[in-house]
């Protein structure tokens, strides 16, 4: 089972609107995937129309134990199962900080049942933030190019440097981008030559995203042909191409 964790400090960069597109069209490939909401908004369980069943236990979610099994929730798209955001997910990092193992035992619960794990991750570093960063065979890290989001990306490379982490792991892709804007594309051009595992796919800001939270569904499922759609499917392949899938 694959890893992929979508990650970003700064909220407001598409994180969780690209991570449900990317789970929908691995599973629209064929690919067996699990969508794990740990951002407490809930905007990834919210766009995916699937909610938490009251009285989920965070600490069999944290713990892998078996009990984490029963939190999964079908979508309404075959191969793509979710484990949705719950109340409590602020105190993730209790229950991590006296775990040494991080979330490994959740994924070692869950790879016989799916061939990709797609987070979709707090805005925040603390423990659970390098739990995420220790089980991910891949960061992605949507930027949006302006110096605020540069810094943050930068943020995490610094993170990753001074505890010694897998910094290869980190790939960084250009999101929210706007063609209008002289910066943007001064920017975009920055970013790619600095950090050399950028991906090349751009995903422009577009307001195909934003009706997501109207339609509560994928983008790819109610304006595929739009540049948004396009886009993501662009990236999807890429990521694949890359072997990230």
């Amino acid at each position: 089972m694959k890893k992929m964790a979508f990650y970003s400090i700064k909220g407001g960069v598409g994180k969780s609107s690209v991570a449900v597109n990317i789970a929908f069209l691995a599973s629209k490939s064929g690919i067996r995937t699990l969508l794990l909401d740990l951002d407490a908004q809930g905007a990834g369980s919210f766009y995916l129309n699937v909610e938490a069943v009251a009285g989920t236990n965070l600490k069999s979610l944290a713990l892998g134990k078996h009990a984490v099994l029963d939190q999964i929730r079908a979508s309404d798209y075959p191969g793509l199962d979710v484990i949705p955001a719950r109340d409590g997910l602020r105190n993730l990092d209790l229950i991590l900080d006296k775990n040494e193992s991080g979330l490994m035992p959740l994924a070692s619960r869950l790879v016989k049942e799916y061939d990709l794990l797609v987070i979709d991750c707090p805005p925040q570093i603390g423990v659970t933030g390098e739990a995420i960063f220790a089980l991910s065979d891949a960061l992605m890290i949507p930027t949006i190019p302006s110096p605020l989001s540069v810094r943050t990306l930068e943020q995490v490379t610094a993170i990753f440097a001074r505890k010694k982490l897998d910094q290869t792991i980190i790939r960084p892709f250009i999101s929210m981008f706007d063609g209008r804007k002289k910066l943007h594309h001064q920017t975009a051009e920055s970013i790619k030559a600095h950090f050399a595992a950028c991906l090349e796919t751009v995903i422009p800001y577009a307001a195909e995203f934003e009706k997501m939270g109207i339609q509560q569904a994928p983008l790819s499922r109610y304006a595929p042909s739009g540049k948004a759609g396009i886009a993501m499917q662009a990236l999807f392949d890429e990521m694949r191409k890359k072997e990230l899938l």
